[in-house]
Order: structure tokens, then sequence, then C-alpha cells
């Protein structure tokens, strides 16, 4: 990530999607919103969703991402940065109540994401997310 090229983005958009897990399973989205450009519409609502569960009491078990680069596509002027494809894999993921009842679960899922990565202020961070196909 310390670089401002096509590796850099690679590496900024893999440890992004994997902080996933670690936002669910803690609560703690310091790293997440760091990461985020203020526009992220994916970044918003996760980090939303994330606090109104934390905020009534709730958690989760599971959700851990692991991603692998596909395509790190060329500069894109126009926003600045270089689009990422991923394909990641999402553990097996449970909400829990304040009482520690489930409230919803999701099997492990695979899919095509691509992220929009953009040096920003003298970090990388997350301008958009896209999910491309579903898998199993």
């Amino acid at each position: 990530m310390a670089t401002m090229d096509g590796n850099g983005a690679a590496a900024a958009a893999v440890y992004f999607i994997e902080l996933y897990g670690y936002v669910l399973q803690t609560g703690d989205l310091t790293e997440w919103n760091a990461m985020s450009f203020p526009q992220c519409q994916f970044c918003s609502s996760t980090a939303q969703y994330v606090r109104s569960v934390y905020a009534a009491g709730g958690s989760f078990i599971g959700g851990d991402i692991t991603a692998e680069v596909v395509t790190v596509h060329e500069l894109d002027g126009f926003i600045g940065g270089y689009p990422v494809d991923l394909q990641i894999t999402q553990a097996a993921t449970e909400e829990r109540d304040a009482a520690g009842g489930r409230t919803s679960a999701m099997d492990q899922k695979s899919n095509l994401m691509q992220l929009a990565t953009v040096y920003f202020k003298g970090s990388w961070t997350i301008a958009a997310a896209s999910v491309f196909e579903s898998g199993s």
C-alpha cells in the first residue's frame, strides 16, 4: 500500500475488503472509516449498519472475507485512481440480538467485486464498490 501505483491500489483494495469481517466481529470502524472516501455508498452503508446493530446491543459471528486480485485496471483519469477487481469469499455470518439470539444468517458466498481506489491526502481510500456477479 506504500506505492501510488496499481500494486499499491491492489494491496489497499484487498486490505480494505478483508477489514469487513473484523468490522462485523468487533464493531470497530476506525480503520474502515479512515479508508472510506466520504461519498462511498458501500462504505457508509456498511458503517451505518454495523453501528446500528452494535448500538442496539447486537453483534455478529463470522463474516471473514478473503480476497484475491483478479484485475488491476489502468489509472482511471475520471476518478483519479485504479479500479481493482477482486474475487471475494465471505464466510458464513450470523447477526445476533442483544440477548444473543440469531436474527439473521447468511451462508458462505463468493462474489466478483470492483473497488475504486483513489490515493487521497496521502493514503489509499475506497471511492466506490460494485458487485459484478454472485456465486455460491
